[in-house]
């Protein structure tokens, strides 16, 4: 036996409620009794659910109308939204978690993941008025990551969706603690399914997931060498001894232009299979949205319109070693004298280093990116792979990086556990679709991935339904069955 109660309407005869685990609204569909169709004119807005079932108390604080699309021969179905309803309703109005050009955090906005709900509660609640039913939990096991959280002028729901999108992590509704739970996919104990019944679990075809982060952006000091511009094709050619003033006499110039020859960090690279940058990356972390550092300009084989020169510098010092500042492309022209008279002589140095970063392709043109294979199900059945891409980890190799590698590593590492809880039945359990003739207490479990309710009653009983579909694999959850 059952009863289901909606605070405000008419006494409910079906009831069928479907709550993903994540951000977006559950769907409640009801059927009820009515007088006659100008009563929904005085129909409230909101209501208060509980559903009553043995021992069992569930309660939804502050469900919304948000459809009525039938009323006929003494009946009306009402449609309603669950209490994240206020997740679309609120506006957040900060970023946290921001990182530099080079993907390293900056500090004084972390936020941990049980910080980030916080925030998001707290913004909502003003939209729920007295009602305090939006209240989020945070598990013990959460991944130890500071996700991307660029939430200004974003929707809450949006917030929240890309937030357990990028934390491996699920939010569960539990009726009986009236709290909404975040925890890891894929982690924690099983409700107490003392009469559960089986149903054949969703299709599991996963053979490996595939973690990677952004491209890795490399930096070295390139070894170039001093070019000009055909006068006669417009290419880059080297610059010749003939070109070069015998004499500083006369307003003579020469042109700023310089070419790498090579790569070999981390290895021996096919200048083809290069993409330098514009500038080297750290000149942006002063402010990425001006880096004033850089002050080049781009030659891609193609003619420049006006020549870019420098005057000739006679002084007696040695060559710049590093053009730290430089424009990218398959040649650079800088801001620093390409020509200067070697110390004591007469040649002029037509070499230099460069100091710059760059993407590395793969065999099929993509940008090289760190990544992590995991392997789910090794069986022969198993053929699928998926890949999770984290943009926000962007790892840098350098010769003089600001960041280490084992830093990179141990994000890459939690990122990866994270993600691949959803498709790791750790628990034991196969995932499969368990049904109860009777609700009971989710437990807040980062197990379950979606939850139905059914209620109706007739002339002669009263029936309820609960499904609960478990470790469900992530776009099968509207569909628990």
């Amino acid at each position: 036996m059952a009863d289901v109660i909606l605070d405000g309407f008419p006494p409910v005869l079906r009831l069928k409620f479907f709550q993903g685990s994540d951000a977006r609204p559950g769907r409640c569909i009801i059927d009820t009794m009515v007088a006659g169709p100008s009563e929904l004119s005085t129909l409230p807005r909101y209501g208060k659910l509980t559903i009553y079932a043995r021992n069992y108390v569930g309660i939804w604080w502050k469900l919304r109308l948000v459809k009525a699309p039938r009323v006929r021969r003494g009946f009306m179905r009402l449609e309603f939204d669950d209490d994240r309803w206020a997740l679309k309703e609120t506006i957040l109005n900060q970023n946290y978690n921001e990182r530099d050009s080079l993907g390293k955090l900056f500090t004084g906005k972390q936020k941990t993941i049980e910080e980030l709900a916080t925030i998001i509660a707290d913004a909502a609640q003003p939209v729920l008025d007295e009602v305090n039913s939006l209240s989020i939990v945070a598990g013990d096991d959460l991944p130890d990551i500071y996700p991307p959280a660029k939430w200004a002028g974003l929707s809450a729901n949006k917030a929240m969706e890309r937030m357990l999108a990028d934390t491996g992590c699920r939010m569960v509704y539990n009726p009986v603690t009236e709290q909404y739970h975040i925890s890891r996919a894929g982690r924690g104990a099983y409700p107490d399914l003392s009469e559960r019944a089986f149903r054949p679990g969703p299709p599991s075809n996963v053979h490996q997931v595939r973690i990677q982060t952004a491209p890795v952006l490399y930096e070295d000091t390139l070894a170039a060498a001093a070019m000009e511009i055909s006068d006669t094709t417009g290419e880059l050619v080297s610059l010749t001894d003939t070109t070069l003033p015998t004499s500083a006499t006369g307003n003579l110039m020469a042109f700023r232009i310089w070419e790498p020859s090579s790569v070999t960090h981390p290895e021996a690279i096919d200048m083809e299979d290069v993409v330098l940058l514009d500038h080297r990356a750290k000149t942006a972390l002063n402010d990425p949205e001006n880096p004033v550092y850089e002050k080049a300009r781009i030659v891609r084989d193609a003619w420049e319109p006006y020549p870019f020169h420098q005057p000739l510098d006679f002084g007696d010092g040695d060559i710049v070693r590093k053009v730290e500042l430089t424009g990218g492309g398959r040649a650079f022209i800088t801001e620093h004298p390409v020509l200067i008279r070697a110390s004591g002589g007469s040649a002029f140095l037509k070499t230099a280093e460069l100091l710059t970063s760059y993407y590395r392709k793969n065999d099929d043109g993509t940008l090289y990116r760190n990544e992590k294979l995991i392997t789910i199900d090794a069986t022969a059945s198993a053929t699928e792979v998926i890949t999770k891409t984290a943009n926000w980890i962007k790892p840098v190799d350098s010769t003089e990086s600001d960041m280490t590698g084992s830093e990179w590593d141990t994000i890459l590492d939690e990122f990866a556990d994270a993600m691949t809880s959803f498709y790791d039945y750790r628990g034991g359990e196969e995932p499969a679709t368990v049904r109860l003739i009777a609700p009971l207490d989710l437990q807040g479990s980062g197990v379950v991935g979606g939850v139905e309710y059914e209620f109706s009653v007739n002339q002669t009983r009263r029936i309820v339904r609960f499904q609960a579909a478990l470790n469900f694999t992530p776009g099968a959850t509207s569909r628990i069955r």
